[in-house]
């Protein structure tokens, strides 16, 4: 996989991370 991808993927969780963490 490129490593635009993979650095777009783990941002993404993050921010998944970071929403269910202020609910």
């Amino acid at each position: 996989k490129p490593i635009h991808d993979i650095v777009s993927f783990t941002k993404e969780v993050d921010g998944i991370t970071i929403s269910v963490a202020l609910q």
